[in-house]
């Protein structure tokens, strides 16, 4: 599936208890078909052709096809830009390819989605932009 086509996912929320914040996500696709059972705590929609899914108490991402692309070891939701991942670990940012492969390890207080190759960043009080490797 491409990323076109996984962007066409959306999450959907099934209640799994008596108060709306007792629930299972999963996706469904523009007909309305569920493709991905409600098996999640939490996700977000698609962006860049993942979609950040979480399970227990962390963040991976989902690709196109419902499979793991990236397993369960973020503190909050990923942001995927410019098929970079920015991801948080105890507090610190870092970054990973859309495969799950780390190219920065987590240690900046800040790291926004890229932008036209680059990243904002702050780290012990000095400022600046980091590439994606």
């Amino acid at each position: 599936m491409s990323k076109t086509e996984s962007q066409a996912l959306f999450p959907v929320f099934e209640r799994t208890g008596s108060t709306p914040r007792q629930f299972k996500a999963g996706f469904m696709d523009r007909s309305g078909d569920v493709v991905v059972s409600a098996t999640f705590d939490n996700a977000r929609p698609f962006h860049c052709g993942l979609a950040p899914v979480k399970s227990g108490k962390a963040w991976g991402a989902l690709d196109g096809s419902g499979k793991l692309a990236i397993p369960a070891i973020a503190d909050v939701p990923m942001r995927v830009s410019e098929d970079r991942v920015v991801f948080t670990q105890n507090g610190k940012r870092g970054i990973m390819t859309t495969d799950g492969r780390i190219v920065v390890q987590p240690s900046y207080r800040i790291l926004v989605e890229f932008q036209e190759g680059a990243s904002w960043m702050s780290a012990n009080d000095l400022y600046g932009f980091v590439g994606p490797d």
